[in-house]
């Protein structure tokens, strides 16, 4: 570790005021570019610093806002929802598509999961799960899409 100095500590506010104005931010460098920080920790509210490759400190639990890192089960299946999405690119999106067709392809997915649940194997019973999870998905993101259009009309 290198001795902490001032300037190191004006960069530790820096980075955190960057963190809690940009939550998805996971690196954060200062206007030279020699000094990097990274979000660390279960909460998202620690930041690492390093100054040219070597680690300057650990701050614990500077972020105030914290966003905590997804369950692991949580994220295994939002892999196998993006595996799902990207396996069926090539059908263009779904920005395009109505809120009928999202809904109804939804019902689609779960109908075919009840009515062969007993049958499919685990590999098809979650790519099945993650086309039903990303059904709900799409429809999630057109509306908010559609909110945040009618909030900048107005």
């Amino acid at each position: 570790m290198k001795e902490i100095t001032p300037k190191h500590l004006a960069f530790v506010d820096e980075a955190a005021k960057a963190f809690e104005d940009n939550p998805k931010y996971e690196t954060y460098y200062n206007a030279d570019r020699d000094l990097i920080a990274l979000r660390f920790g279960a909460d998202r509210d620690c930041i690492k610093v390093y100054e040219l490759g070597e680690p300057v400190g650990f701050f614990v639990q500077q972020v105030t806002i914290r966003t905590p890192l997804p369950r692991k089960e949580v994220a295994r299946f939002a892999m196998d929802m993006e595996e799902q999405l990207r396996a069926n690119e090539l059908k263009g999106g779904w920005k395009v598509c109505s809120n009928d067709y999202l809904l109804h392809q939804l019902y689609r997915n779960a109908k075919h999961l009840e009515l062969r649940n007993h049958h499919l194997s685990h590999s098809e019973l979650r790519r099945r799960c993650a086309n039903i999870a990303n059904y709900a998905m799409m429809l999630s993101d057109n509306d908010r899409r559609e909110e945040e259009e009618r909030a900048s009309e107005s």
